[in-house]
């Protein structure tokens, strides 16, 4: 997303006004910021995370149970998923 926004900037070449992609695509960023700041929010009230971690990979399985113990400790609800098939886990 950021990406595209500078990509868009950069290829306004007469530098009186940009573009209407990177209008858009800044737009596009600002609402992405702004949800993800509802959103941290709404984890802070409420104490909860989820947890997801491929426990197949290198060093998943350690990641998965060190991280599950660090956010239980600090307190948080925990929704944790380890996930053993990866290319199966968005077929919910």
């Amino acid at each position: 997303m950021l990406l595209d926004a500078i990509a868009a900037l950069r290829a306004d070449t007469n530098g009186k006004s940009r573009s209407a992609d990177a209008a858009q695509a800044l737009a596009q960023l600002r609402d992405r910021k702004l949800e993800k700041a509802a959103l941290e929010e709404e984890i802070k009230a409420s104490r909860r995370a989820v947890l997801v971690v491929n426990t197949l990979s290198r060093r998943g399985a350690y990641t998965y149970s060190e991280a599950k113990r660090q956010l239980k400790k600090a307190g948080l609800m925990l929704d944790a998923f380890p996930v053993r098939r990866p290319e199966r886990t968005w077929d919910r």
